[in-house]
């Protein structure tokens, strides 16, 4: 069986709530070259949150803003309303 180690410096990502579960979900994936990809419902799926709240989708996309303006990640927008694919992943 292979040990695979996750590294990741809490300090410096400067993450915090969404930010960081949003950032250390991208991290995971991408520790196995994937990325992730999916509506604004299925984020909230990924992250353990139930239902739709309209709420907590507007603080997820500013999170996601928040990683991409500090550099943290990329996003990719496919499509509009509320079947708007996202794509996340680690910025190089």
């Amino acid at each position: 069986m292979e040990k695979k180690e996750l590294r990741f410096n809490f300090e410096e990502s400067q993450a915090e709530g969404l930010e960081f579960q949003i950032l250390l979900m991208v991290h995971l994936l991408a520790n196995e070259n994937l990325a992730y990809r999916g509506t604004l419902k299925e984020i909230n799926d990924a992250l353990g949150y139930n239902g739709r709240d309209t709420r907590r989708n507007r603080r997820i996309k500013e999170a996601i803003n928040k990683l991409e303006e500090k550099g943290l990640i990329k996003t990719i927008y496919d499509g509009s309303g509320r079947g708007q694919v996202i794509t996340l992943t680690l910025s190089k």
